[in-house]
């Protein structure tokens, strides 16, 4: 039941930020603002239990006087390819600026990788793919 819900929601948000006709390949990102272009089908975002359980977790770390490392398949700050950000990224940013606790996300999703640091100093991180690492290299070190 409640993943036909989140399914629902899901469907209902896309349809909110992306007019484009997603169950076309290929035209999703037609005449869509960069700004919006994470709003597509193989992306996704963080609901209300994920949200408030990651909350409770920060706060708890707060309280033992924790720092925290978040990992998650999906970046929430990537100023090189916001395509991959998750589609409710700044909520989910804004908290862990609140928490003030939070030193480093580290995600995957972007194939190509990237490293920066946003205005509160989280260090978000995204190793690059092994897939697409060229023949006769390395994926490590």
């Amino acid at each position: 039941y409640s993943n036909i819900l989140h399914k629902f929601e899901a469907e209902k948000q896309l349809s909110i930020h992306n007019p484009n006709d997603l169950s076309v390949s290929g035209t999703w990102f037609n005449n869509l603002p960069e700004h919006k272009q994470r709003w597509v089908p193989y992306n996704g975002g963080i609901g209300l239990e994920q949200y408030n359980w990651l909350s409770n977790q920060l706060e708890s770390a707060n309280n033992n006087n924790e720092k925290v490392i978040i990992f998650s398949h999906q970046p929430v700050y990537a100023p090189s390819n916001p395509k991959s950000l998750i589609w409710n990224a700044e909520e989910i940013l804004n908290l862990c600026h609140e928490s003030g606790n939070v030193v480093m996300w580290l995600a995957g999703h972007d194939h190509d990788g990237s490293y920066t640091i946003d205005s509160k100093g989280i260090h978000h991180l995204i190793p690059p793919a092994p897939i697409e690492c060229p023949d006769g290299e390395v994926a490590y070190g």
